[in-house]
């Protein structure tokens, strides 16, 4: 590979050098290694790509005596150096291309390289193979639940639906590496359709339609290099859904189309979201792409159209349609990351933790819980359990419970001993202090119900 030929050029040309010039030559170069980062990190000339991926940065303390007789100023400093010096991410990635072009590894966490460089998560080998079965009793509880809800639902006017998205090891296990091969069992996917088909719940299997499909479409439905579904694919799916939500719902809804020109990006340049597995592996050289196809989607106007409200609550795979599949939406519409954080179509966030989910039903017309099958085992984030305990008012009184962490929030702001925690938590997170006093009290309330 290219990248190999430059790092073997560097070592032979070395090799060349007189015996004698070697001391001076590895003295520049351990001056050069001293000297270069500490004015690097001073004036910034040189020009650096930072890292890909969700990293924090220790932030800077204020010196204080108490910090300094503690060893709490030293300790932050030194963490603060460590993550900030010159030529950090420059020298990060040289070490990540010589593990990867030397010793074939990644040193990205829960990466896998397969069989012509198609890259895995380990969870999505993980759930081809069974490895992750949450047993069949746990899928059925669920499941049954979930059909209470959508019988609740359908009382008023409401549609329930599951859907199940693509996952890379069942869509490419010829490319799985040999040492991750093993004998397949059970999967959490084929018992949640299973009983999504005996319950009657409605649902849409993209998994299956992906394997099923994967010669008929010219081009990738899942990406080499990439964690999620392709754009391409993505587009497929998103105009799926809205017409599956049309004939539950008996409908017209704005449909999805593709408009003029359709974008085929040739090797080397894939888009970000295409390429996200290997971005995250943080190297000096990219990976040779495959063609892939980026349609110009585009909405129907909705005039004499109906736009119903939706919740979508899932995983990462919904971010690729969110930004044209919501036109075909009411614009009260949300999207429920993981049931922890709220996206609203518009703009803003907050906390599934701070609604009333009461409330959030009277508001919206379809529920669509979303997840690939590395994440089933989990699946769906405890939506299905609250809103199970909220219709059969097994719940505490959601104002009682904002009340109690309001108070327990005032109660932090307090106590000297509370608040500098919270400000210690707040510091390693790289978090608002108020995010983190807010985060203690949920924490707090959620014990105290939960030993009630």
């Amino acid at each position: 590979m290219r990248q190999s030929a430059l790092i073997l050029l560097f070592i032979s040309g070395s090799s060349m050098m007189n015996k004698k010039q070697l001391p001076a030559y590895l003295l520049l170069v351990i001056l050069f290694c001293l000297v270069v980062p500490v004015l690097q990190s001073t004036t910034h000339v040189l020009p650096e790509k930072p890292l890909d991926g969700f990293m924090t940065t220790t932030m800077e303390m204020n010196f204080s005596k108490e910090a300094w007789f503690s060893g709490e100023y030293q300790t932050q400093k030194e963490k603060n150096k460590n993550e900030t010096f010159g030529l950090r991410d420059w020298s990060i990635r040289f070490h990540n291309q010589v593990a990867y072009s030397f010793f074939g590894k990644t040193l990205a966490k829960d990466v896998v390289i397969g069989k012509d460089t198609y890259l895995y998560e380990k969870s999505y080998i993980s759930a081809y193979y069974g490895q992750d079965f949450i047993g069949d009793d746990k899928i059925k509880e669920r499941m049954e639940k979930l059909k209470f809800i959508c019988e609740s639902f359908n009382k008023l006017n409401k549609t329930i639906i599951v859907v199940f998205a693509p996952g890379k090891g069942f869509y490419y296990p010829e490319y799985i590496p040999d040492e991750y091969k093993a004998k397949r069992s059970t999967t959490n996917i084929e018992r949640y359709i299973h009983y999504a088909k005996t319950l009657g719940i409605n649902y849409i299997d993209f998994n299956q339609y992906f394997m099923d499909n994967k010669k008929k479409y010219n081009y990738l439905l899942y990406p080499k290099h990439g964690v999620h579904w392709s754009m391409y694919g993505s587009d497929i799916a998103a105009d799926s859904i809205v017409r599956y939500v049309e004939r539950v719902r008996g409908i017209d809804m704005p449909n999805l189309y593709w408009k003029d020109s359709e974008t085929v990006y040739g090797p080397d340049t894939e888009n970000d979201v295409d390429y996200d597995i290997a971005k995250g592996m943080n190297l000096l050289f990219k990976f040779p792409a495959d063609q892939m196809r980026y349609p110009n989607v585009q909405c129907e106007p909705y005039d004499g159209k109906t736009r119903p409200s939706v919740i979508v609550v899932g995983d990462s795979f919904y971010w690729g349609m969110k930004g044209y599949i919501q036109n075909s939406f009411a614009d009260n519409s949300q999207f429920w990351y993981y049931n922890k954080s709220i996206f609203y179509q518009k703009e803003g966030t907050a906390s599934t933790e701070m609604v009333n989910i009461k409330q959030e039903i009277d508001q919206h017309d379809v529920y669509i819980l979303l997840a690939t099958p590395g994440n089933l085992a989990n699946f769906p984030w405890s939506f299905i359990d609250n809103t199970y305990k909220m219709l059969t008012k097994e719940t505490v009184d959601f104002e009682t419970y904002k009340k109690k962490v309001e108070d327990f929030r005032n109660f932090i702001k307090s106590d000297k001993n509370w608040l500098e925690d919270s400000r210690k938590r707040a510091i390693e997170k790289n978090i608002s202090l108020d995010s983190s006093i807010t985060l203690d009290a949920l924490y707090q309330v959620r014990l105290s119900i939960e030993s009630e």
